[in-house]
């Protein structure tokens, strides 16, 4: 990719960035894999990023401010409920936590919400 356009890729939020990736879907009928070599990502990382676009509107809109971060919004992702979601991301505002402690509480949410 070049390098002018490899910075304007750069420079977009990651909800941006999914809705780049939608649009190469639906739009230009390329497949994840296609897109993934395009701009020189694995495809873990175009799936991942096109997985943004589940999360509840809230928890997008704490995403596009910086309210959260990516990692925050990627350990919500592994809620299906988004009710769940929005609990969690209310948490993270509150108490101010890291992305490590946010994957830790899902995974404790999983556990209980299994029993």
């Amino acid at each position: 990719m070049a390098d002018a356009a490899n910075n304007s890729f750069l420079s977009l939020n990651p909800l941006e960035r999914a809705k780049l990736f939608q649009k190469h879907l639906k739009e230009d009928k390329l497949s994840q894999t296609q897109i993934a070599q395009k701009y020189g990502k694995s495809l873990p990382f175009v799936s991942n990023t096109l997985r943004l676009l589940q999360l509840p509107e809230l928890v997008k809109e704490g995403l596009m401010s910086k309210t959260i971060s990516e990692g925050h919004a990627r350990a919500i992702l592994m809620l299906s409920s988004s009710t769940e979601m929005v609990s969690v991301y209310r948490k993270i505002l509150v108490k101010s936590i890291s992305v490590h402690a946010t994957e830790e509480f899902v995974r404790f949410t999983l556990r209980r919400l299994r029993r």
